[in-house]
Parts: C-alpha cells; structure tokens; sequence
C-alpha cells in the first residue's frame, strides 16, 4: 500500500499482454454477437434490413434514389438532361442542385467584366432586345422599366431616348445575375412573372433550350406594349413562348403546374402578389433541382418580407447568396 492509500501490484510486462490480448478477444465476441442480432433480426424483417440480406445472398443493392418516390417531375429531369456521362445539376447521382456554390463561380458562357459583358450582349441578344426596346418606346414615350434598359443614366440616356450602347452599364449586374441563374438550373421549362417588354424571356431564350411562360398584366397604363412586344418573341422563338394575361393573383392559380427548373418573380410587388406566387408555384417546382429568383427582394421590400414569412413557415429556403436586390430560393423537399 502506497502512502495516498492505495493498493499497487507490479506486474510482469507478459502479464500485462496477455491481459490486453484478453481485452481484444472479449470486443471482436461481442461485436460478432451484435451481428448475429442483427442477421436474426433481418430474417424476421427482411424489408428493413435490405442491404444485409442482399449481402448474405450475394446480391447487390441499387441506391435508392430519392425523386423515384415522383414519376412526374423525373420523367421532366430525364428530358432535361444532358447526353453526358459526368455528374452535374441534371445528373441523377445527385439528389440536390448545390446552387449555392454554382452561383458564387464565375459564368462559363458570358465575361465577368460589364464592359466585355456589354459588348458580348450586343453579339448575342442585344438585336432582339434593342428591337423590344425601340418598340417599346415608339408606344410609351418615357423610359420603361425592363432589364434592358430600366433606370438608365439620365445624363446618357434622356427621357424617352432608348440607349445608344448594348444594353444598359447601370442594370448590366441583373442581366448577369439572371444568365447564371439559367446556367446553374440548366432549365427545360422557365416560368417568369412579369414579361413587360420581354428581354429577359428574349435572353433566357436565347440562352437555353427551355420553353418560356410569362404571367404579366397585360394592361398596365404604364407597359401597353406588352401584346405586340410578345408577339415578337414568338416569332423570333416559334413554339417557344407564351404569356398568360392578368393579375397574376388570380391566374397563377387557375393554370395547370408544369414541372420547371427555373422561377423569376418579378411581377405585382405586393405581399399578396408574391405570397400567392410562392404558395402556388411550390406545385411546379422539381424537388431539389428548382432554383427561385425574387427581383426587389431586399429588406423592407414587399418580395423580401413575404419570402420570410413563408421560409418560417417551412416552404422555401432562402439560400445565402449576395447579389444585390436579389433573392434565391429553393423550395424545400416535402
């Protein structure tokens, strides 16, 4: 016995090995009787043990994929995918778009710099958005509100005088912003809420493969060129677009859901508006592999307060991405 009180035996080193070998030999025999269990257990419930009894019979499992459980949406994600055998957003492999990450990364189709942008727009959709534009124009003298040119510099661009450049510098980060939502959804199918005076449908388009459906008003005071500018559209992308006119309070609703990648809300900026535009196009949205974009959508704005509200409630989630006076969202999978 030691001064503190307590009792020290000194044991030989081979003493001491036995001891642990004992140790080791006593773990590899409970884990193998956790086994047996578990094998016992299997052949009494053989569903909820797949992967063992698969195991014992010498059959492999294939991976559940969690859209199976939706016929509908995956039929439209098998439509939309492209012929490659590398994994990417349209890829089966994986459940979730990580649209996050995909939005942080630089676009692989248009220059990052506005300038170089710029004149890549006038190459690309800039004759079509400039014929939108002067059309436009030629009905409502002053300036409309649209992504080609919305807000421009007054001391370049007078009242009613459409811009001399390719699209607009002071708006330029929008139409940047809205290609590489479109890029990262790879879409099939586009659904926007606000057509106006139809660039950014001209854009996505242009852009992508996806067919367009447009909700606008139709009869606004302020965009009575809506009608003839969507006409043009869909002479220059036959079979490609088409609007439905109204509150889109009332007709978002009413319409029948189609499966789409890719949702832009910039339409009535009310929170009535914007509530019934998320409630309802959670019926058209691909769980996992629908992607949301809010125009306006910032704090204390009508878009960004309904956004909140159903995002408490479960619905969508908000994703953490910095873009100016936009919001992404996804809808979550329920």
């Amino acid at each position: 016995i030691n001064k503190s009180g307590w009792f020290r035996m000194r044991l030989p080193p081979s003493v001491l090995v036995v001891l642990c070998l004992n140790c080791v030999l006593l773990l590899i025999i409970l884990h193998d009787i956790r086994d047996i269990k578990t094998l016992v257990r299997a052949q009494h419930a053989p569903e909820a043990h797949p992967q063992l009894v698969a195991q014992q019979i010498g059959r492999a499992v294939e991976p559940v994929n969690p859209l199976s459980t939706h016929p509908d949406t995956h039929s439209q994600i098998q439509r939309s995918q492209p012929d490659t055998n590398k994994p990417g957003p349209n890829s089966d492999a994986v459940a979730w778009v990580d649209f996050e990450d995909c939005l942080r990364k630089p676009s692989v189709v248009f220059p990052g710099t506005q300038k170089d942008f710029l004149k890549w727009e006038l190459t690309s959709y800039g004759k079509i958005c400039n014929k939108l534009t002067d059309a436009a124009l030629s009905v409502f003298s002053p300036v409309m509100s649209g992504y080609w040119s919305n807000k421009p510099d007054r001391k370049r661009y007078p009242k009613g005088v459409p811009p001399t450049e390719p699209g607009d510098g002071p708006t330029a980060h929008k139409r940047q912003h809205l290609l590489r939502a479109a890029e990262c959804a790879n879409p099939s199918h586009i659904v926007e809420v606000g057509f106006n005076s139809g660039t950014s449908a001209a854009m996505f388009l242009q852009h992508t493969t996806a067919n367009v459906l447009s909700f606008d008003l139709c009869t606004h005071p302020r965009t009575p060129y809506v009608i003839e500018n969507q006409k043009m559209v869909a002479e220059a992308y036959p079979s490609r677009h088409s609007i439905v006119c109204g509150d889109s309070v009332d007709t978002v609703p009413k319409q029948t859901p189609v499966a789409s990648e890719l949702i832009l809300i910039d339409g009535g900026h009310t929170v009535e508006a914007v509530n019934t535009e998320i409630e309802f196009f959670a019926k058209w949205h691909i769980p996992g592999r629908t992607l949301v974009v809010f125009d306006d959508c910032y704090e204390p704005r009508q878009a960004w307060k309904a956004l909140q509200a159903w995002q408490k409630k479960g619905l969508v989630k908000q994703l953490k991405v910095n873009n100016n006076k936009n919001c992404y969202a996804v809808y979550l999978h329920k």
